[in-house]
């Protein structure tokens, strides 16, 4: 029994892409529904695969979540469709008590929209542009779809107060029924996590290697630190083989070191072994690796966007905030400075835990379920 609710309640995720697959979409459903599990709920999760995945489509239950997997039959990169998952979803979702659909891009959240009647929460995870020439122009035909889902979400959760700003820049109608509830921190992970051994003092990059990520400048910047520091990219994507062909032609590929995509516990290892974490990402609903890497007692160097903004305020003072298109200088000039400033004493930072992410949601749903209003 969910022990706010006096009752058990089923609810179903929806989303584009779920662990193993990495970002922060993926991360954050995670880490709702085991939030959500973890005080009585009932989840299941809908999600796409890629269709070399190994897992094809299959039914399995992961830490008391029962994850469906259905196949995608584009190939596509960014634009997945699982017309399995369409027929599944319209198919049980009567079955639950809420829906709650994940990612503004994507047809899941659109095949929730349309093919439940129940009650419907959306979370945009929306970051105002897309990443690539395709995706921006994808996102003006996009507004239609959105405005279906928009229409048809009881509410929609923004991750940050910043996102919420941009959301309703672009739909103004949404603003009344948008309720923000941050992305959370596994502090107890985190501070189980030994430390790697390393010789030298580690900058760490993590997250999906796109071009909105910026992983290029942090490279070029390792020509300019001192020689002492060492730069781990942690993640994987499309432009892997670009980074490493380009940490070769700085010749700094022998302080570069790229460990592809790795379980969250050794993750959180690197998290805990960094004396400065960097983050030049253009665009994020919300500063997740900032607030993971201040949690992890590193010192961070992050580009000055709104969400990053957003965090390194309720931190206080541990993230050093530069332009995204400063010059590889002046950008290892930040990374020295943080260094210097890593083994500083600070207060302990201000985060939000993925168990009360868990608390508000389910608090969101019961509103919802009886037709309350959440602020």
């Amino acid at each position: 029994m969910s022990s706010m609710a006096g009752r058990s309640y089923r609810i179903g995720l929806i989303t584009p892409s779920y662990p193993p697959r990495v970002g922060g979409v993926e991360v954050h459903v995670e880490q709702l529904a085991r939030g959500l599990v973890g005080l009585g709920c009932e989840v299941c999760v809908f999600t796409q695969v890629r269709r070399d995945d190994p897992k094809g489509r299959s039914t399995s239950v992961e830490d008391r979540i029962e994850v469906r997997r259905f196949r995608d039959i584009t190939r596509s990169e960014h634009f997945e469709f699982a017309p399995t998952l369409l027929h599944a979803v319209k198919r049980t979702g009567s079955e639950f008590d809420v829906i709650h659909a994940h990612s503004f891009h994507g047809a899941p959240s659109l095949v929730a929209a349309v093919l439940t009647s129940g009650p419907l929460i959306f979370t945009p995870h929306y970051h105002g542009v897309g990443h690539t020439a395709l995706a921006k122009l994808a996102h003006v035909a996009y507004d239609p779809i959105a405005e279906v889902i928009f229409r048809r979400a009881a509410s929609v959760i923004c991750v940050s107060e910043a996102e919420a700003r941009q959301l309703a820049r672009r739909y103004p109608q949404v603003r009344p029924r948008t309720v923000v509830i941050p992305n959370g921190v596994n502090r107890t992970a985190i501070d189980a996590a030994a430390p790697f051994a390393c010789a030298h003092p580690v900058v760490l990059a993590a997250g999906r290697l796109e071009g909105y990520k910026q992983v290029d400048r942090v490279i070029d910047a390792m020509t300019h630190v001192h020689d002492d520091l060492h730069l781990v990219v942690a993640g994987d994507g499309p432009l892997r083989t670009s980074l490493e062909r380009r940490a070769r032609e700085k010749h700094v590929d022998d302080r570069v070191r790229f460990i592809g995509r790795v379980e969250t516990d050794v993750l959180r290892r690197w998290q805990r072994t960094a004396a400065v974490t960097v983050c030049l990402s253009r665009h994020e609903a919300y500063g997740l690796v900032l607030a993971e890497a201040v949690t992890a007692g590193s010192a961070v160097v992050a580009s000055d966007i709104e969400a990053h903004r957003e965090v390194a305020s309720a931190v206080g003072g541990r993230v050093r905030l530069v332009p995204p298109d400063l010059s590889a200088s002046d950008l290892a000039a930040a990374i020295e400075e943080a260094h210097r400033g890593s083994s500083e004493a600070r207060p302990e930072p201000s985060v939000t835990t993925w168990t009360e992410v868990a608390e508000r949601t389910l608090a969101l749903y019961q509103a919802t379920l009886s037709h309350e209003v959440v602020r």
